[in-house]
């Protein structure tokens, strides 16, 4: 009988020590778990609204809050331009480093830039105008 109340004691701790790690552990994922979903919270950047409005010779007006839109005659292109003089894939509108730019994507007839060639990516303000082969495009960007 002497050797019962020990063994009752040695369960005793081991059924702490389960609990304890049991607990330990949870407390970790559970950590762990949060700052995974605040580092996921944080990396999804706010991307700003923009507007783009053409008048001639298809008029439109388009909203968009995505990171990329692609200008061309491509009908999967967020931007479609139904234009002979467009290129398949002919510009690109990237929002990075908190503002929009512009990049011409080889295209036949060149980006435009208000009136300039666009020979690199350009960083795009309001009221800018882009002209993609006949096509020009005014941009509004959301303040």
């Amino acid at each position: 009988m002497t050797d019962l109340p020990g063994i009752v004691l040695l369960a005793m701790r081991i059924g702490l020590v389960i609990c304890l790690y049991s607990f330990l552990t949870w407390a970790f994922v559970s950590l762990w778990r949060d700052l995974q979903h605040g580092s996921n919270f944080a990396t999804q950047a706010f991307i700003p609204e923009i507007k783009l409005i053409s008048k001639t010779p298809a008029a439109f007006e388009q909203s968009f809050a995505v990171s990329h839109i692609y200008l061309g005659r491509d009908p999967v292109c967020e931007c479609f331009l139904e234009n002979d003089t467009v290129s398949q894939r002919h510009a690109l509108i990237a929002f990075h480093h908190n503002q929009w730019w512009l990049e011409d994507l080889n295209s036949r007839n060149g980006t435009f830039l208000n009136d300039k060639p666009l020979e690199t990516p350009a960083v795009l303000t309001s009221n800018d105008l882009i002209r993609c082969g006949n096509v020009v495009v005014s941009v509004v960007l959301d303040p």
